[in-house]
């Protein structure tokens, strides 16, 4: 019980003080009255009976004293004295404390809150059970990720070289869930994709996921509220079922209850809805929450092209397994790759075994899927290194700060060694008080970081879109800031308080403020400090250049059609219980009357939104061109699209009404797919078969982008078709001008249509480079408040010099030296560290920019004039910078600096 005995005395020593130290007064009182009543005892008088007892106890106060030692607690009471010194020394400069604190909140902030997003998209894992064990199925080829028909799926990553693909037809995933031993389960899904709900008698736009039976099971997943989808509601003939999210529970059914048995309308079928989600399920991927989850075999009552399950070569499906106990990634991918290769059809072109064979391959789903994060994940990379590199710059500006404190505090260190303090102990204090502006700006810049997160997650959501990271401040990111605020303690705090606790007391106490010696030294590493401020300052300048760069190419660049004066929307059957009128030339109708608006010079039709990042993909076989197929992109589109999107026709004729009809075979293709395929052959009247269906070439026309601005112009067929749910507008002005009157005219050929999505395309297109607008933009900031902060070091350094070297500048005066001899010395002294910064900034920038080439478009990472423009500018700012003291410098008089020396 000793130990208990032990810390028993220390908490009364730390929680009872006063009267513990009672206790020990009390204690030396009565040792010292027995020693003075035995010294009276042996004949000695009052006074000589007490000096002798205090003779023979020895000095009281260092008994007490070590005492108190022998407590273990003086180690705290020493701490909680440089506490509250540091606290008076911060209340006594309130115009330095506000400006360091400022200064590491926003630093401190900054780091934390795009931490927060990076762990809401990848480290935060799965709310499900044992999330480890889970393991997404991809395959991976060689060969186009459409090899034998199947379909690529854009979430994957990809690597050099290879092509991988996350989905994959209904019946290799029924083979991997009915004969894997190595998965406990594995389910499928595909979505989530919009769809409407009927709610209360209004449309309203939801989002729905399609799962097999297996999947809450598999994730470990409870019902909130009623039951979850299991594998009775998965099987052809099944009741269509619904589960809810709990937030579209609780923002569309206002929590209700006894929502459980009720049923909701999708794209016009009815669904049971049998349970809620849990609040804190989110599904498989954190940047994209679906409204509801029903069963894949449900799927079909949503209408054509919601159900492909019996279609072999139609990937799209993504799976995931839960590893069976004691099973490794390893062991199951070995049992799946030959799954895999036994449910493939023969390739002629490679051997079973070969390196040609597409194979599969097994990431770790515990975070979600692997292909969403890294599309978010990895531009939040490059801005965490970004703030890194502010929250170093801020921590050098606030060292010179504390450098320049503690040379006017050297008097006051000096008299603090002089009367017996140690440097240990000084050391510790002036660690102390730096620790102290570290916990405030760490607590502000939780403030900071409260605010800026929500900015963040909006900034980084595209545009319409509702929010959709989950950004709260869990322990791990307060653990963050802490373990920031801490490194940022000993970055901008080891410096200084080594040079306070090294000061001698008789060179101190004789010079005054002292310029030579030691300060000398302070000075020379003032200025190494400011140095690395420029470099890392241009760093970051350079990098929001390139980005900034990159951006002004993708918003200049000429994507094949034009984009200005082009107003876009999707018209959708609505679902609303009414049943719908057949009208085979619907699209025809709604060309004429939307060509018919005031404003609008052509309507067109299509089956995809341009550069929404998606376009059917097919293959085709070419006559006389041998067996081999050719892959091509697929746009079906109406009379006058090239015309109304100012596609130029290279050769052939225009599209007419009746080329629109089913048993027409008339198609166009691209210059891009006519290059690759016929060379300089000329491809009109050349038929091509797509399937069983035979097409002949009327034309060829100009290459465009339609999936993305990065993306090469691939061989594109254009379809002529009746149907096509996307209409295009070619407007005389402003293209929003005419959007007000777009539904109405809709309404007016058929009330049965809702329109949706109306923008431009202009607006198409900064939605989607809203991640680069979002890069170059943040990045900017980060880079211009990396120079400013820069900037204030170097004049803070250079206006602290002159103030010192007021008397040198004086003598030099006195001597003859004219002003602007002064100014050029001191412009000198400011920019000799800036060139070196700038210098070693290139040199950084050479070697870092090549780890941000993917992120660049049309812009090498080592772009001479991005370099040079950053560069110049850093050294402009810095001149300015040295300007004010340089100034300040001139205007010294002599004899009232002499005086005072």
């Amino acid at each position: 019980m000793r130990w208990m005995d032990r810390w028993r005395q220390h908490f009364r020593s730390l929680f009872r003080r006063a009267r513990v130290e009672d206790e020990l007064d009390r204690e030396f009182r009565f040792h010292l009255e027995q020693q003075i009543e035995e010294n009276r005892a042996a004949g000695m008088a009052p006074d000589e009976a007490r000096r002798s007892a205090l003779a023979t106890l020895g000095g009281v106060t260092q008994l007490q004293e070590a005492c108190r030692d022998m407590r273990g607690v003086q180690w705290i009471e020493t701490l909680v004295q440089d506490l509250r010194y540091g606290l008076r020394t911060m209340g006594r400069n309130p115009g330095f404390t506000t400006v360091a604190v400022l200064t590491l909140a926003l630093g401190i902030g900054a780091n934390t809150a795009i931490f927060s997003l990076l762990d809401a998209v990848e480290l935060r894992r799965l709310p499900v059970r044992h999330p480890e064990q889970l393991a997404e199925i991809q395959w991976t080829t060689e060969k186009p990720a459409n090899w034998q028909g199947y379909s690529s799926y854009t979430g994957c990553d990809s690597r050099v070289g290879r092509k991988d693909a996350c989905s994959f037809p209904y019946a290799i995933f029924d083979q991997f869930r009915s004969q894997s031993k190595s998965f406990e389960s594995v389910f499928a899904f595909a979505g989530p994709a919009g769809v409407q709900a009927l709610i209360r008698g209004e449309i309203t736009p939801a989002s729905a996921e399609l799962v097999s039976g297996e999947f809450f099971a598999t994730l470990g997943v409870p019902a909130q509220l009623g039951r979850v989808l299991d594998a009775s509601d998965d099987r052809p003939g099944a009741d269509a079922t619904a589960v809810l999210s709990s937030a579209f529970w609780q923002a569309h059914f206002g929590s209700d209850p006894g929502i459980v048995g009720k049923t909701i309308a999708l794209e016009g079928a009815p669904f049971t809805i049998v349970g809620v989600a849990p609040r804190e399920f989110f599904g498989l991927q954190p940047i994209r929450i679906p409204s509801l989850w029903i069963a894949i075999h449900a799927g079909r009552k949503l209408g054509p092209g919601w159900w492909d399950a019996l279609d072999d070569k139609n990937a799209w499906l993504p799976l995931i397994g839960r590893l069976a106990p004691g099973v490794t990634l390893e062991a199951a991918h070995a049992e799946l790759e030959v799954l895999f290769r036994q449910s493939l059809p023969p390739d002629p072109g490679h051997a079973p075994g070969t390196a040609g064979q597409p194979g599969i391959r097994l990431v770790s789903a515990a975070r979600g899927l692997a292909g969403m994060r890294m599309r978010y994940s990895q531009p939040l990379q490059v801005l965490m290194a970004v703030v890194g590199l502010v929250m170093l710059i801020a921590c050098a500006n606030i060292a010179n700060l504390l450098l320049a404190r503690s040379s006017v505090r050297r008097k006051e260190m000096a008299i603090r060694l002089a009367i017996g303090g140690g440097r240990r102990r000084l050391f510790r204090q002036l660690l102390t008080e730096s620790a102290l502006l570290a916990t405030a700006g760490g607590v502000a810049g939780l403030l900071v970081a409260m605010w800026a997160r929500r900015v963040l997650a909006a900034l980084f959501t595209p545009s319409g879109e509702r929010m959709l990271f989950d950004v709260r401040l869990n322990t791990t990111v307060f653990g963050f800031a802490a373990a920031v605020a801490t490194l940022t303690a000993v970055l901008f705090g080891l410096a200084p308080a080594l040079a306070g606790s090294q000061v001698e007391p008789v060179v101190a106490l004789k010079s005054g403020t002292g310029a030579a010696g030691p300060v000398g030294r302070r000075s020379r590493f003032g200025w190494s400090l400011v140095a690395g401020e420029m470099a890392l300052a241009l760093l970051l300048l350079v990098g929001a250049g390139l980005f900034l760069r990159t951006l002004i190419n993708l918003e200049t660049l000429d994507p094949g059609f034009r984009r200005d004066h082009l107003l876009t929307f999707v018209v959708s059957r609505k679902h609303d219980g009414r049943p719908i009128e057949s009208r085979p030339l619907l699209n025809a109708e709604l060309q004429a009357r939307l060509a018919a608006l005031p404003g609008v010079v052509s309507a067109t039709w299509s089956s995809e939104v341009l550069l929404a990042g998606n376009l059917e993909t097919d293959r085709i076989r070419i006559e006389g061109k041998g067996d081999k197929d050719a892959s091509v992109q697929i746009m079906r589109v109406g009379p006058r699209y090239f015309e109304t999107l100012a596609i130029p026709i290279l050769s052939g004729r225009n599209i007419r009404p009746e080329d629109c009809r089913p048993d027409a075979d008339a198609v166009w293709v691209n210059h891009a797919l006519a290059q690759r395929y016929f060379g300089g052959d000329d491809p009109l009247g050349t038929r091509i078969a797509r399937g069983t269906r035979k097409f002949q070439i009327a034309g060829v026309v100009g290459d465009t982008k339609y999936e993305t601005l990065r993306s090469e112009i691939a061989p594109t067929v254009y379809t002529p078709s009746n149907g096509g749910g996307v209409f295009q507008l070619r407007t005389a002005a402003d293209p929003m001008s005419v959007a007000g009157a777009v539904p109405q005219a809709v309404h007016e050929v058929t009330p049965d249509l809702l329109v949706l999505d109306v923008k431009s395309e202009s607006a198409q297109v900064d939605a989607q480079l809203f991640t680069e607008h979002v890069m170059a933009r943040l990045s900017a900031v980060f880079g211009l408040l990396a120079l400013v902060l820069a900037s204030v070091g170097i004049y803070g350094v250079l206006a602290y010099s002159v103030t010192r070297r007021t008397g040198e500048i004086a003598i030099r005066t006195s001597l003859g030296a004219m002003p602007r001899e002064i100014a050029r010395m001191i412009l000198a002294d400011g920019l000799r560290p800036a060139a070196a910064g700038a210098a070693a900034g290139l040199a950084a920038s050479f070697a870092v920019t090549r780890f941000i080439g993917g992120f660049l478009f049309g812009v090498a990472p080592v772009d001479l004039p991005t370099y040079a423009a950053a560069t110049l500018f850093l050294l402009g700012v810095a001149a300015l910078a040295c300007y004010l003291p340089a100034r300040r410098a001139t205007k010294v008089d002599p004899i009232a600096a002499l005086r005072e020396e």
